[in-house]
């Protein structure tokens, strides 16, 4: 896992769209209500240059290969936390769902 994703996970900071999207985790931004849109937009882009998208995913399937072992272990431990999950942890989420309600509610 890198620095920013544990950063990410740990912080308990609420990340923009505009963020995630710099840090490459959105890969695309809508304005507000035009979602669906901008979802067939990206799919129709896609399907005209299927040929370089198709390359462009084999080659992030190659360099950011991921064994199943891994996957499974990592899936073991996300598991085992959560079922570990205390009353702190759960007013910790319910405060960052509050956060994230309110923050909406300006929009």
């Amino acid at each position: 896992m890198s620095a920013k994703s544990e950063e990410i996970i740990l912080s308990g900071k609420l990340y923009t769209a505009e963020e995630l999207f710099e840090l490459g985790i959105v890969d695309i931004l809508a304005e507000k209500g035009e979602g669906d849109l901008a979802v067939y937009k990206y799919i129709n882009e896609a399907n005209r240059k299927s040929n370089s998208y198709q390359a462009i995913r084999k080659v992030r399937d190659i360099c950011d290969r991921i064994p199943y072992q891994e996957l499974l272990d990592i899936t073991k431990v996300w598991v085992d936390s959560a079922l570990q999950i205390t009353d702190k942890d759960l007013r910790m989420m319910e405060r960052l769902v509050m956060r994230q309600t309110a923050k909406n509610s300006k929009q």
